[in-house]
């Protein structure tokens, strides 16, 4: 009988732990050796703080949607106070148009996906603040989200007439008091007569799939997600002649296991009885392929 830690156990219980398995194709990966497994976009997306989150969009939006998409005139990041519900303002008109077209991005952190409740009171904001005339209505309102909406949400938002009706039945519990501070915004007959000719078509979620490979195309991505790993093909299998590529390594093998047998080597034959050194050159032709195939990947021959 052995004690540990207060706990009686004997041989025949004690069972050995099973071999551990390679992770999949981890020896495989040639970057990020020393940062562990990588972490997919998305699970990094998904585990930014707020702060980050903000950060992120900023370049999104300065480095894809200002940049690099047709037709946009300027982007503007309004979040914050007095924003009347527009973190980020996508101008597709000069100042001096009337009226300006439009797009608008709200960015919306959360420990859990973007459900009905909290975009409704977003909805709220725009239908109030259009209807009093603060700003024109966008033509594109996307929710961006660093997890996605629910399924309940998504589909309201495929069927913007039950949008609309959501909106108006549910109105003094989501939307009434969260527009304004110190205010609440009732459900008026001139307010719910410009939700009922209101486009509801315009509310759209963007997808975090879709948001990260925007992100992709501008230079801060690298910075944030990294260099997409490489898995390396299978290396080649040694050719049972020495080919020419490996002339120059298999004279230096032949030279060090000559010296250690004491003798000069000039061809195979001359140590094929010795099993330690045909194993080790057998070994070391294995290993030059390898090299020899991953040096390939970066256009850099090892036999020069």
């Amino acid at each position: 009988m052995s004690t540990t830690i207060g706990v009686q156990t004997t041989a025949a219980a004690l069972q050995p732990l099973p071999a551990a398995t390679p992770w999949p194709n981890a020896n495989a990966r040639l970057l990020g050796l020393g940062a562990g497994l990588p972490v997919s976009s998305l699970d990094r997306l998904a585990q930014f703080s707020a702060t980050e989150f903000e950060r992120f969009t900023l370049e999104w939006a300065t480095g894809y949607l200002a940049a690099q998409t047709a037709g946009v005139y300027e982007a503007q990041q309004r979040g914050g106070a007095g924003d009347k519900g527009r973190d980020i303002v996508v101008w597709l008109d000069p100042p001096n148009v009337v009226p300006r077209r439009w797009r608008l991005y709200q960015c919306k952190h959360y420990d859990s996906k973007l459900g009905f409740g909290k975009a409704a009171a977003e909805i709220g904001k725009v239908l109030h603040y259009t209807l009093i005339g603060d700003y024109t209505p966008p033509e594109d309102y996307w929710f961006v989200t660093h997890k996605g909406v629910t399924s309940p949400f998504q589909d309201l938002l495929d069927s913007p007439g039950k949008l609309r009706d959501s909106i108006i039945a549910h109105w003094s519990k989501h939307c009434a008091n969260e527009i304004k501070t110190n205010a609440s915004v009732d459900l008026t007959a001139e307010l719910r007569a410009h939700i009922n000719g209101f486009d509801f078509s315009i509310f759209r979620a963007k997808q975090p799939l879709e948001i990260i490979e925007e992100h992709s195309k501008t230079r801060f991505h690298l910075a944030v997600f990294g260099a997409p790993l490489i898995n390396r093909p299978k290396p080649p299998n040694p050719p049972s002649a020495v080919a020419p590529a490996e002339t120059k390594y298999v004279r230096q093998l032949y030279q060090v296991i000559g010296e250690q047998l004491g003798c000069k080597v000039t061809e195979v034959s001359d140590f094929s009885h010795e099993e330690v050194h045909r194993n080790l050159f057998e070994r070391s032709r294995i290993t030059f392929y390898c090299a020899e195939g991953l040096s390939a990947q970066f256009c850099i021959p090892l036999s020069q």
